[in-house]
């Protein structure tokens, strides 16, 4: 696989953890408005396997220094990605460090295995979220020569890039409110 199919598999990546965590957001604004009847099973699992889907794409990307779409295999100045990164984040390397464990672990011990663990601890994807922009962010401003050939029809720009986040978010609330009942007030 050449440089610039890595760049491609790597925004499909990206995409399908931002359309994933698109579907999540959404499906959590309408969570109280999920019906207690023979469709709720569908629904609970519909979230639930966004939020799994989301965690293991985020962590090919940023938790697995071994896989070949980890961000240290992909861009060039190594030194310089990873305090760029945790200054974006706003966050020093121990707690970064403790938020990648969190996630790898939620997909280790409940997403690839079903673990021994009583308690599963779904981590936030805020953070995730953030690193994601930047590395795509990153890759289109200074890995990428030409983004909109690489990257086509996925998003070549940080704008590009925010918009196919909010449409995937209104796309989601839009079939969320299409399909399930208003909420019902006492």
């Amino acid at each position: 696989m050449n440089r610039t199919e890595r760049f491609r598999r790597v925004a499909l990546l990206m995409a399908s953890f931002l359309r994933n965590l698109a579907y999540l957001r959404a499906f959590k604004d309408v969570h109280a408005r999920i019906p207690m009847d023979w469709t709720r099973d569908f629904w609970i699992t519909q979230g639930g396997n966004c939020t799994d889907i989301a965690v293991l794409e985020w962590c090919k990307l940023f938790a697995d220094r071994a896989d070949k779409h980890h961000w240290s295999r992909i861009v060039a100045d190594l030194d310089a990605f990873k305090p760029s990164l945790l200054a974006r984040l706003g966050m020093e390397e121990a707690a970064y460090s403790d938020y990648v464990t969190s996630v790898r672990r939620y997909r280790d011990k409940f997403v690839a295995h079903l673990d021994s663990d009583n308690v599963m601890d779904i981590p936030m994807l805020d953070i995730a979220e953030r690193a994601v922009f930047f590395y795509h962010q990153h890759l289109t401003t200074q890995e990428v020569s030409d983004p909109l050939q690489v990257f086509r029809p996925l998003p070549s720009s940080s704008a590009e890039l925010t918009l196919y986040f909010e449409h995937h978010c209104r796309a989601a609330a839009h079939t969320y409110n299409e399909v399930l009942p208003p909420l019902r007030t006492i």
